[in-house]
C-alpha cells in the first residue's frame, strides 16, 4: 500500500483547496492510504468522521504563520512530522515553489516532481 500525504495550507475555513483534497481522498482508486496535514484543525474539523470512512487521518501542526516565530515553529514541526512519517507521495497544495522544494528536501526518500497534469491514480 502506498501512502499519500496531502499538505494543506488552509488556516481558517473549508475552501477550494480543502474541497479538492476531499475529492482526492474520496476518489483515489487502488491500494493507497491518504492522510492530510494542515497547519491547524479548523479546515477539516467538521469532516473528520467522513474522512475516517476512507481510512484518511488528519494531522495538524497546531501553528499559524503570522509571525516569523510562527513560521519557524511551522517549519520545525513540518520537518519533524515528515521525518517521522514516511510517505511515498507528498501532494502539496501550494503555489510556493520554495515550500515544495523544502518539503522534498526533508523527505529525501520521496522524489520531487512538479506536475500540473491529472494525477494517474485518479480514475
Amino acid at each position: 500500500m502506498k501512502k499519500i500525504l496531502h499538505v494543506s495550507m488552509g488556516y481558517t475555513c473549508f475552501g477550494g483547496i480543502e474541497k479538492m483534497e476531499m475529492n482526492y481522498v474520496t476518489h483515489i482508486k487502488g491500494d493507497y492510504k491518504n492522510d492530510i496535514l494542515t497547519p491547524n484543525d479548523i479546515p477539516f474539523k467538521n469532516y473528520e468522521q467522513e474522512l475516517k470512512k476512507y481510512n484518511c487521518d488528519v494531522y495538524n501542526l497546531h501553528t499559524s504563520r503570522k509571525t516569523l516565530i510562527d513560521r519557524l515553529k511551522y517549519n520545525y514541526r513540518l520537518s519533524k512530522f515528515l521525518k517521522k512519517n514516511k510517505y511515498d507521495i507528498i501532494h502539496i497544495h501550494s503555489a510556493v515553489f520554495l515550500f515544495s522544494y523544502k518539503v522534498a528536501k526533508i523527505a529525501k526518500h520521496t522524489r520531487y516532481k512538479e506536475n500540473n497534469s491529472t494525477q494517474p491514480w485518479l480514475q
